[in-house]
């Protein structure tokens, strides 16, 4: 399942929901060792690489765990 969005966010803008990011257009480590893939949290801000802005976008979201149910709970025998 992919749960990629087309959605940009920009160093500096408040992160909407818990998941993964990643920077936009680069490799996943930079030549100072700051990686562009990162786990970030509700309301904490979109970090800047290397001191500049930089675009990011969701690769996989909290929330897509926590709300899709698995194919165990659809099959679990009902517990009333």
């Amino acid at each position: 399942m992919n749960t990629q969005t087309t959605v940009i966010f920009q160093s500096g803008q408040s992160v909407p929901t818990t998941g993964m990011y990643e920077i936009v257009g680069t490799n996943r480590k930079t030549k100072t060792g700051e990686f562009t893939l990162r786990l970030l949290t509700c309301g904490e801000m979109f970090p800047f690489l290397e001191g500049r802005s930089v675009a990011w976008h969701e690769l996989d979201s909290e929330a897509a765990h926590v709300l899709a149910p698995t194919m165990a709970d659809i099959h679990a025998p009902n517990q009333n």
